[in-house]
């Protein structure tokens, strides 16, 4: 009898624990400008999120979104600010482990004299509207990391040592030739 009741009072206890809050954060990495069509590998956005799998399915869906932001947009689910002049919100989110973050999220300041905002598709691009406003496009080349949100960038690749080796090269080269 004692050990039925520990075993329920242990599966109880189970059924009762939540998962934990995770932070974390995505880090994207190289895109096309819709302005002079080259590819920059160099552009980075990060986006932070809070997850909790409220189903424990093992996946996350935007009802299991706690926090999310982008730059300096912290958006918010379904609504947005509750300012008559600002719209920040997150169209949709879903998260697998294992592979890239889907969002969709619109930041709009509607101002009848300087309107403007960004919108971000993940996987497809970032644009910003507005004074000096553009667009960002998603590549095969965009690099794109999930890590927890307290670890630290990337490291570069040793190709990208390489390209600042030849700048500095190329550089010291123009100062001499044009000290002679």
């Amino acid at each position: 009898m004692l050990k039925k009741l520990v075993a329920i009072g242990v599966l109880a206890t189970c059924s009762l624990a939540q998962a934990e809050v995770q932070e974390l954060k995505v880090i994207y990495q190289g895109f096309q400008s819709s302005t002079t069509q080259t590819f920059v590998p160099w552009k980075r956005f990060t986006a932070y999120f809070s997850v909790d799998d409220l189903n424990q399915d093992g996946t996350f869906s935007q009802d299991e979104l706690v926090r999310f932001s982008m730059g300096y947009i912290s958006y918010v689910q379904g609504g947005g600010s509750g300012s008559p002049i600002v719209s920040n919100y997150l169209t949709s989110f879903s998260y697998t482990p294992g592979s890239d973050p889907a969002f969709a999220g619109i930041f709009r300041v509607h101002d009848d004299m300087f309107p403007w905002g960004e919108e971000v598709v993940a996987g497809q691009y970032y644009s910003s509207y507005g004074s000096g406003g553009s667009t960002w496009r998603w590549t095969d080349d965009t690099k794109t990391w999930v890590l927890p949100a307290d670890a630290p960038a990337p490291v570069p690749e040793p190709a990208q040592y390489g390209m600042l080796a030849a700048g500095l090269v190329g550089m010291l080269a123009f100062a001499r030739r044009r000290r002679a």
